[in-house]
């Protein structure tokens, strides 16, 4: 685990700037949702911090990124297998045009 550093201000700000806030899941290409993309490293960071648990980090990005970053909690993850995943597994097979239907 990383150390934490709240202070780091510039970082936390690039890192969100550069994820983009008008892109759906569904549309987000695979490198805006790999393991290295700006998403995932704020991911990261956020999980760092002591007491963020994945539902708390997952609200934290969906209140800033709302189409793009999903909630997710224990339930979620163990349901569509995503543990270990990418964000890019999350969004379903790469032909998706849309939203899952009902």
């Amino acid at each position: 685990m990383q150390s934490w550093n709240f202070w780091n201000e510039r970082e936390w700000t690039w890192l969100l700037s550069d994820i983009p806030s008008d892109v759906p899941l569904w549309e987000a290409t695979d490198e805006q949702l790999a393991k290295r993309s700006s998403a995932w490293r704020l991911w990261d960071r956020l999980m760092d911090i002591p007491g963020v648990s994945t539902a708390r980090a997952s609200k934290l990005l969906a209140r800033k990124r709302p189409h793009l970053m999903p909630i997710l909690d224990s339930v979620i993850i163990d349901t569509l297998h995503l543990e270990g995943r990418s964000l890019a597994d999350a969004k379903g097979s790469p032909d998706s045009s849309g939203p899952p239907s009902d």
